[in-house]
């Protein structure tokens, strides 16, 4: 039996602050933007709650076919 549960992902008042901070709502989309210090407050946001940012796996996923 497989279950799939659907992602939802929601923004939280601090994600939507950091959001507004970095990037205006006018910007052109084709414009490269700098995301090097948006990139590094998450980082400093997510270890000061001790979860450090990781591209490692969180939880061991098995896929059936």
């Amino acid at each position: 039996m497989g279950i799939w549960l659907e992602p939802q992902l929601f923004c939280t008042t601090v994600g939507e602050a950091l959001v507004r901070k970095y990037f205006s709502e006018t910007e052109n989309p084709e414009e490269e933007c700098e995301i090097a210090s948006f990139s590094e407050e998450i980082c400093s946001i997510f270890a000061a709650n001790g979860v450090p940012w990781t591209n490692e796996k969180l939880i061991p996923l098995r896929f059936q076919c």
